[in-house]
């Protein structure tokens, strides 16, 4: 039977737009009961500027392993030196910087400041006072401010409807939603499991922490833990924004095994926002999955025909090779992945890095020459 040629083949057309990473935001109160804060505001901030499709977002799991890579410290402003550095890494044109101090009462204060990443001169500077149980309403009047000194359309209801969603209704559930989503962004799945568990014990309704404990218990290797969470977030999944819930159903169907299904999740996300380039890297793993290597290549091909910066230029190399090897290809397998080391290199991305010597490792003992591990790559030649 022909199978009808995959998303590859109608490529979209991707219009660059400004993008703008959300970093954090510094602790003034020093009382760490409060860093998951800084967590929640940011997914808070982000969903906020991405809403409107005007500029497009780095996603925050990108944000929090640029900082663990650079070992950027919490600020609230960079030089135009670390902002360079940001920008290799990220691709990001704009950052948004600030902090926040609790000033009793539940009350809190939050200053944004936003940065040009190349330039390093500041946007535009916003402060707001809020209820820190109602850190949805402090950011969607700070980030009223922001949009219109970067004249940027304002909110409608239903939009800011979708920026509240982006955290637990419930403020505990929130605290620990927040905690647990940074816990596994720097890969602690233990700790992230048993923060999110709690999370939607008290908001069982949240698809977003049930999507991520699923991906928790799969980093754990709790496969049967992990199916039952990603079922209850596709469950949950259609409550949810367009794009929030392609992602979850995407991520859900990859962990259940349906990768036909992660594949139009992921191509309709791509569709959307052709100017993604993490939306294609998802789509080209799951169809890698799938057994698709001729639809992988071809989406490879588009992805290469966008603008990109050095640190998803490695991550496209990654990608490359990840296909090579669906292919047995493993000479071009080594030489992706040794082109992907130089360019995470190149702008400090050490855990792109890491995983491209993996990647070179494994194309080293398929061709015979095992003794070239992971640990010894940086110091021996490229294998032949």
């Amino acid at each position: 039977m022909h199978r009808k040629k995959d998303a590859g083949s109608a490529p979209p057309t991707a219009i660059r737009r400004r993008s703008i990473a959300v970093l954090g935001f510094k602790n003034l109160s020093g009382n760490p009961e409060k860093s998951w804060l800084s967590t929640a505001l940011s997914e808070l901030m982000t969903t906020e500027l991405s809403q409107g499709d005007e500029l497009r977002t780095i996603p925050g799991e990108s944000v929090a392993q640029m900082r663990m890579s650079l070992a950027i410290p919490d600020a609230d402003s960079y030089s135009q030196q670390t902002l360079n550095r940001i920008r290799q890494n990220l691709g990001s044109d704009d950052v948004v910087v600030g902090s926040y101090l609790p000033l009793g009462n539940g009350v809190l204060r939050l200053d944004l400041r936003m940065q040009d990443a190349l330039a390093g001169e500041t946007l535009a500077t916003v402060s707001e006072k809020g209820n820190e149980s109602e850190i949805d309403t402090l950011v969607g009047k700070a980030g009223a401010k922001l949009r219109a000194k970067l004249g940027i359309a304002a909110l409608s209801d239903e939009q800011s409807a979708v920026v509240r969603t982006s955290l637990p209704s419930n403020p505990e559930a929130a605290r620990l939603y927040a905690e647990g989503l940074q816990k596994l962004r720097l890969f602690d799945g233990l700790a992230a499991r048993d923060l999110l568990e709690k999370s939607v014990a008290l908001d069982p309704g949240h698809a977003p922490a049930h999507s991520a404990l699923a991906q928790a218990w799969a980093t754990l290797g709790y496969d049967d833990k992990a199916r039952v969470q990603a079922k209850r977030a596709l469950e949950l999944s259609p409550s949810f924004s367009r794009e929030e819930r392609l992602l979850i159903e995407g991520r859900a169907h990859e962990i259940l095994a349906e990768q036909p299904a992660a594949i139009e999740n992921y191509r309709a996300l791509w569709q959307f926002f052709p100017d993604r380039v993490d939306y294609g890297l998802l789509l080209i793993r799951a169809q890698i999955n799938a057994g698709r290597g001729n639809d992988a290549e071809s989406t490879l091909s588009d992805i290469r025909k966008l603008p990109v910066s050095e640190a998803d230029a490695a991550r496209i190399d990654l990608s490359d090779g990840n296909i090579a090897m669906s292919q047995s290809d493993f000479k071009r397998q080594q030489s992706s992945a040794d082109r992907a080391a130089n360019r995470g290199r190149a702008v400090g991305a050490s855990l792109l890095v890491a995983e491209a010597l993996q990647l070179e490792a494994i194309a080293c003992e398929r061709m015979g020459q095992s003794d070239k591990s992971a640990i010894d790559r940086e110091r021996l030649a490229p294998c032949s």
